[in-house]
């Protein structure tokens, strides 16, 4: 709490009149870092694609990027804490049916595996370009989302 506390130029006291413990700062950080991420996502206007849900969830700003190096703490944690665990599945299924089903209108069943490429393909991106934001600006993420969404979904030009 003491760390945290000089981290945010704060008093420990102020700290801890917030938060009860270590195990509510860290929920108080999953929770920023999910509405950031997701939540910026699921926000997007009618009519927006899958395409434009899963460019919302890149890393293209300073913000996104600090979220990403969140996510991929939980990832961490959660090979080997629980709560860290179900967070991180309830994370995935809430941004996976999002995506299918935005996609199935265009795909219908095969919405479903479309999904799990382009999530895993997002994943590989953001967790180069949270580790190495320089090399991963916004336009190469893009190029990289558009090549595996054109493997997987028919030619519409929506994403272009």
């Amino acid at each position: 709490m003491r760390a945290l506390a000089r981290s945010v130029g704060a008093t420990t006291g102020i700290v801890t009149h917030h938060f009860l413990d270590r195990a509510e700062v860290v929920e108080a950080a999953l929770g920023h870092a999910r509405s950031t991420m997701l939540d910026r996502a699921l926000a997007l206007p009618a009519g927006s694609t899958a395409f434009d849900l899963l460019v919302a969830t890149l890393p293209l700003d300073d913000r996104m990027v600090t979220s990403w190096r969140v996510w991929l703490d939980v990832r961490a944690a959660a090979l080997h804490d629980p709560d860290m665990a179900r967070f991180h599945r309830e994370m995935y299924d809430e941004w996976q049916a999002e995506s299918e089903r935005r996609l199935q209108p265009e795909l219908g069943e095969a919405a479903a595996v479309a999904v799990d490429h382009l999530m895993a393909v997002v994943d590989g991106i953001a967790l180069r370009a949270a580790l190495d934001p320089d090399a991963w600006p916004e336009s190469r993420q893009r190029k990289h989302l558009t090549t595996a969404w054109d493997a997987v979904v028919p030619r519409s030009g929506e994403h272009e």
